[in-house]
């Protein structure tokens, strides 16, 4: 995403995270990085995106580095979503919690063959 997220644009904007969210495996990953500012209604449009991808399964982390992490930490956003400062960040954040989630798959797995 780049440029500003108003309501200008919150229809295209809406509309490509819904598409995102179709495509997706697994995870998707937002980046704001390069976004100049983000309304209030480009906010409320990630936490609609965020709700529709749990239910869909997919992890939705924002990389939210710049001016629009002041609009996700004013709104109380960037306590609700998963919001880190760089990609890289978001991606090592997620790597680490799949990593996670297979070492408890191997685990409950071992228990029940032992058990």
């Amino acid at each position: 995403m780049t440029g500003e997220i108003d309501s200008a644009v919150l229809a295209n904007f809406t509309s490509g995270l819904d598409r995102a969210i179709d495509e997706a495996v697994g995870t998707l990953l937002v980046d704001l990085s390069q976004v100049d500012f983000m309304s209030v209604s480009g906010a409320r449009a990630l936490v609609d995106a965020h709700r529709r991808a749990e239910q869909c399964g997919v992890a939705m982390l924002i990389a939210s580095e710049g001016p629009s992490s002041r609009t996700l930490a004013v709104t109380g956003i960037d306590c609700v979503l998963r919001c880190y400062p760089t990609v890289r960040d978001a991606l090592e954040a997620r790597r680490t919690e799949l990593s996670a989630h297979v070492d408890l798959d191997r685990s409950a797995t071992f228990q029940t063959r032992s058990g």
